[in-house]
Formats: C-alpha cells, sequence, structure tokens
C-alpha cells in the first residue's frame, strides 16, 4: 500500500479565488474545507482564476488547499464515482466556466501517532509531521481520504489497495488529466528475512501448542 498527498503545482498550474471582499463574512467559509458538508453554500458566490497566464489543467487549486476543484471532463469520467463516494460535490461558475468542488468528507483516524516522526517545538508540544506512519488496517473504503489532524490543509489518496480502476492515481493517469501531482508519504515496509523467519516461527510455535492444547 502506498498513501500520497494530493497537491496542485501552484508554479505552474491555475488556482481560483472567490470573487468576494476578504471582509465579507463568507470569504473564508467559501476558501475553508475542513471535513464537514457545506450546507448553506452561496450560489451566487463567482469565482476567477488568480494567476491565468499559468498553465490550464483539469485540476485547478483552490485558496487553502482543502479541497479538490475539477472542470468538466473530470465530472463526465469515472472519477465522478470516487468523488461522490468520498464527500460532496459543490458546482461554481469559474469565469463563465462550469467547475466543480469536492468537499471531502471522508476523515479516517488512521495515522499512526506512536510511529510517526512530529516537528517538536521548544515547549515539547508536536508541530508538523516529518515522517508518515498509518495503521494500514483502517484503510478507508475510498481512495480519497482525510485525517483528523490535517483536515482544514490536506487530501490524501492511496494505491495498491483495491482494483486499479478503483483507484484515484489510476483514473488521474489513465485519462492523462493534468494540475495535481501525488507526494507519496508512506509505503508498506517491506518485512526483512529476519523478520519474516521470526514470524513464521512464531506462527509454527502456536499451532503446535495449539495441538498438545486440544
Amino acid at each position: 500500500m502506498k498513501i500520497y498527498r494530493i497537491e496542485v503545482n501552484v508554479e505552474k498550474y491555475q488556482w481560483i479565488m472567490a470573487d468576494i471582499s476578504e471582509d465579507d463574512n463568507d470569504f473564508i467559509d467559501i476558501h475553508f474545507f475542513n471535513g464537514e458538508e457545506k450546507n448553506n453554500w452561496r450560489k451566487d458566490v463567482d469565482f476567477y482564476v488568480y494567476n491565468p497566464k499559468n498553465l490550464k489543467g483539469n485540476f485547478f487549486y483552490l485558496d487553502g488547499g482543502s479541497a479538490l476543484v475539477f472542470d468538466q471532463a473530470v465530472y463526465d469520467s469515472p472519477i465522478f464515482d470516487l468523488f461522490e463516494q468520498s464527500g460532496q460535490i459543490i458546482s461554481i461558475n469559474c469565469s463563465g466556466e462550469r467547475l466543480y468542488i469536492l468537499n471531502v468528507l471522508e476523515c479516517i483516524n488512521m495515522l499512526d501517532l506512536k510511529k510517526s516522526k512530529f516537528e517538536i517545538y521548544d515547549d515539547g508540544s508536536k508541530g508538523d509531521v516529518l515522517d508518515f506512519y498509518f495503521h494500514e488496517d483502517r484503510i478507508s473504503e475510498s481512495s480519497i481520504f482525510k485525517i483528523p489532524q490535517m483536515n482544514a490543509s490536506q487530501v490524501f489518496t492511496y494505491s495498491d489497495v483495491k482494483d486499479a480502476s478503483d483507484e484515484f492515481i489510476y483514473l488521474y493517469n489513465k485519462f492523462n488529466f493534468t494540475g495535481l501531482e501525488f507526494e507519496k508519504l508512506y509505503e508498506t515496509p517491506v518485512l526483512s528475512s529476519l523478520s519474516l523467519v521470526v514470524i513464521i516461527f512464531k506462527s509454527y510455535f502456536r499451532n503446535r501448542v495449539a495441538f498438545f492444547m486440544a
């Protein structure tokens, strides 16, 4: 199993912002997605491309980075089924073009806090995760998900868990979509030969004990 952080290369591709004042009471709510459903979304708010000279991909960056924005081609592809499984899809207008926001609601507590390495501040509190480690037995049914520790800032996906056609990265590459980058954060550790011998020995020993106890 591999787990990735989904990002947009904002140096290369376009990103969008809501065409409202930063003083508007809804400015933060429109750009901030923390794993909760948007029940009172303002349909009157339009969006615009902040950096129009950058390349236009199928995916766009939304200020904050906590949601995925995609175009009609993605909407009409099999990826849409994965998106429906993972959260709420919001239709928006961006300078006359119909785009969509995926508000990821699938939030799984699968970060292994004991094995992951964190930045430690002077007061002893934990900061950013420097080295990710996950509980593989808690894997999300949806291949697009969040974790509680970063539900307002990052979106994750996995590969090598399900059939390829049910995984986001495979479909993204199959249809040659653009705009996203996948940063690998975790991969199932490969057991050493010694570890395998220990596991086999323990299994054999338990089976022998069970045989004599029967």
